[in-house]
């Protein structure tokens, strides 16, 4: 596990090299424009769309708070870690608008390998950090999955611009890789890239 959550960084961008491998040398067997083909395409554009503005969501509450409140407002007050929530929604929306039946579970396979070690790793720093009134939290918001969407919502919040600025524009960014992917299917279709198999 301290393995996992040391190297998490390490082990992501080498998944994330895979996936751009096989985006590049295969592409999927059923007619574009088809009613799968747009269902998988606006689908997963969906999820990308929910995950990176869920993700920005969740930094105007963490965004120079991180280390030294707990927070449990917000996106907080409905799970324990809404920003990997979100992730993993942005990451099923990138397996789904890859139209690629192996890309789909390398993304499952790297969230079950990567975050639940880093989850319990913070959590613990947490009940360090925060004693009783972590423990309380605990207790009464789901780790991951909400049970109820009801949130706690304050009237004002004070956003750390400085660093929330940079946090927007890397979220907003996931969005832009989805036009990439869109890119790489149009040249696989086009004979620019090669295909050296096709997926079912």
């Amino acid at each position: 596990m301290k393995f996992i959550v040391k190297y998490r960084t390490a082990i992501s961008k080498w998944f994330a090299v895979i996936i751009l491998a096989l985006l590049l040398i295969s592409t999927h067997s059923w007619p574009e424009d088809s009613p799968l083909d747009l269902s998988l395409e606006y689908g997963g554009l969906l999820f990308i769309v929910i995950g990176a503005f869920g993700r920005v969501w969740t930094y105007a509450y963490i965004c120079g708070r991180k280390t030294d409140e707990l927070v449990v407002i917000g996106p907080y007050s409905i799970t324990r870690n809404p920003l990997y929530l979100f992730s993993l929604i942005l990451a099923l929306g990138f397996g789904l608008a890859s139209e690629n039946i192996l890309i789909f579970p390398l993304i499952l396979l790297l969230f079950g390998l990567v975050y639940p070690a880093t989850i319990i790793a913070e959590e613990k720093e947490l009940a360090v950090r925060h004693g009783e009134s972590f423990l309380r939290y605990q207790q009464t918001v789901p780790r991951l999955l909400p049970r109820s969407l009801t949130l706690v919502q304050p009237d004002r919040y004070t956003i750390h611009l400085d660093q929330f600025g940079r946090v927007f524009v890397d979220s907003i960014a996931f969005v832009g890789l989805f036009i990439v992917i869109k890119i790489i299917e149009e040249l696989h279709h086009a004979g620019i890239l090669p295909s050296l198999f096709l997926l079912p």
